[in-house]
């Protein structure tokens, strides 16, 4: 089976384990991966925690880190190279509690560094009225602190809430420097703010906050409106509106949106996504608009996107399909899937996928790519223990992002035809092997015009084994063959590895990668080395038919 690049595709696949729990002590682990495109990372946390005398007295931490190659669309504050410390401790003696914090980040990608320590003290009055008075002391060196190298900044911070009625709270901010050494990368800010819940499923938000700072940004204001709405079924609706500076739209800052799922049908459902958003362009890096210290480009953009699943019960077929449009300041999408497939009977199934990809980024050459697959499975008709694979593949390329078989720029087609077996002679073990044969054509074009035409011919032999040594620990290795004919060039790697189980249908796997085969098809996202990666493991092992078994490996 081959690995097609898909500029769109994007696979985030974590978890959330209660480590440990004695007594007032609990410990916890998160673990992620993600892969997108041409890179893809790893990113986990731990934390603890532990409390006495009732509760009256807490103390935690925990500890976070990402991979360079981690990304989160859906969470733009986890930056990839990103180290994160926390520590925290409370006493709460009758309606007062002191609390102390300190944390330390640091952000491999951006070249800062920062620590944050605040000490405070919280009381709770009658009518459901907090303050919250501390001193904070605030350090960032690195590329946000310019020519110095470093700033720190010593503050007192006090904050009000208020919960009149159910509905309503008010809430109030301020923080005042004590002590100011290098650039004022956190000024003075003040601010008041409400949250209205109009009903159980809606609620209301509006906040003003005025900043004041000492270099040229001088004092501006920013104005915040939102709303969020809970549609049921599956659905949610969301907006909120900013202004920074002042009414001439320079600094304002949207972002709308709506997601829904809808089962039309038993057998039919649907999901609708759009979302609307124009950046905050007027304000420092460095001020309250912005979550400190993540330099990052704001992209205006809207998208929708409209996905259809057909999956009628005790039918040998079934189909989806999705779309997807991006219309950005940075980047620009569109996206087109169909794929389905359907059971002649158990050892026999057609099986199919279309997919069309458009990226555009400013400065360079639009991409695209159209890819067709269809595969043909087979298994005997009185054993699951054997499963086999043909299948062919084309896919027309118009200046691939990360570069093609020839090309990097320009036209590239490709014909790939490919037959798999997988073997388990007993539950315990899995063999795999696979061959395939890719004819490339691309159009290149020489500096001074000259158009040509160039081929190659290129055949691949993979395999990998698999060996469960109890249901929480597997032992594994693959290894990879690819011979170019056109140029008699042979290149290989192979990965022994360690799969762990911790938890059903959670597994990670940590290995090494030898050799030095590199191909948009054949070779592994990630490169060559050491590897950790994390994926949700398939735990049921009976297909009933062949459709079943190939339809995850499609």
């Amino acid at each position: 089976m081959t690995a097609v690049q898909d500029v769109h595709n994007f696979r985030l696949v974590g978890g959330d384990v209660n480590v440990l729990r004695v007594g007032a002590f609990k410990a916890g682990a998160e673990v992620a991966y993600a892969d997108k495109g041409d890179s893809a990372g790893f990113g986990g946390s731990v934390k603890a925690g532990y409390t006495l005398f009732g509760g009256a007295l807490t103390a935690g931490g925990t500890y976070t880190r990402l991979g360079r190659g981690f990304t989160n669309p859906s969470n733009v504050a986890l930056r990839p190279g990103t180290s994160d410390l926390s520590l925290r401790g409370g006493l709460k003696l009758g309606a007062t509690e002191l609390r102390a914090e300190h944390s330390h980040q640091e952000f491999q990608v951006q070249g800062v560094d920062r620590q944050r320590s605040r000490v405070g003290l919280v009381q709770t009055l009658a009518g459901n009225f907090e303050m919250d008075a501390a001193v904070t002391n605030d350090q960032v060196s690195g590329a946000l602190a310019g020519a110095s190298g470093s700033s720190e900044a010593t503050a007192a911070e006090f904050k009000t809430k208020w919960g009149p009625t159910p509905r309503l709270q008010l809430w109030t901010e301020a923080r005042r420097h004590l002590s100011l050494a290098g650039p004022a990368l956190f000024p003075d800010v003040w601010g008041v703010g409400a949250g209205y819940k109009l009903t159980d499923l809606l609620s209301l938000e509006a906040s003003q906050r005025f900043v004041s700072r000492p270099d040229s940004q001088g004092e501006y204001s920013l104005s915040s409106l939102g709303l969020r709405a809970n549609m049921g079924q599956g659905g949610q609706a969301w907006g909120s509106y900013q202004l920074s500076g002042g009414i001439s739209g320079a600094g304002n800052a949207a972002v709308l949106g709506l997601r829904n799922q809808l089962q039309l049908r038993p057998d039919l459902a649907a999901s609708v996504m759009f979302e609307r958003r124009m950046g905050v362009s007027a304000a420092s890096l460095t001020d309250p608009v912005r979550a400190l210290p993540f330099v990052q480009a704001e992209d205006d953009y809207w998208s929708a996107g409209l996905g259809l699943e057909f999956l009628p019960k005790h039918s040998p077929y079934r189909l989806s399909a999705r779309g997807e449009y991006k219309d950005g300041t940075l980047q620009s999408t569109r996206l087109v899937s169909m794929a389905g497939d359907v059971a002649f009977d158990a050892s026999l199934a057609l099986l199919s996928r279309q997919e069309f990809t458009q990226n555009a980024r400013p400065g360079a050459p639009l991409s695209r790519r159209l890819t067709s697959i269809w595969g043909l499975a087979l298994r005997p008709a009185r054993t699951d223990k054997l499963n086999m694979l043909a299948k062919v593949q084309w896919t027309n390329d118009h200046n691939p992002i990360g570069g093609g078989v020839l090309v990097s720029q320009g036209a590239e087609r490709k014909a790939i035809g490919a037959a798999e077996v997988i073997w388990t002679p007993i539950p315990k073990l899995e063999l795999g092997t696979r061959y395939a044969v890719r004819h490339t054509e691309a159009d290149r074009l020489y500096t001074d015009g000259t158009p040509q035409t160039v081929t190659s011919w290129a055949e691949y032999t993979g395999g990998h084994v698999n060996y469960d040594v109890n249901r929480w620990l597997s032992v594994r290795g693959d290894a990879r063959v690819l011979v170019e004919q056109t140029t008699s060039t042979q290149t290989w790697d192979g990965a022994p590895a360690l799969a762990f189980r911790p938890v059903n249908g959670l597994e990670f796997a940590t290995g090494y990668r030898f050799g030095n085969l590199s191909d948009p098809d054949f070779s592994v996202r990630g490169g060559h080395g050491a590897f950790v990666t994390l994926s949700a493991a398939l735990t049921e092992k009976l297909f009933p038919t062949a459709a079943e078994f190939w339809r995850r490996r499609f």
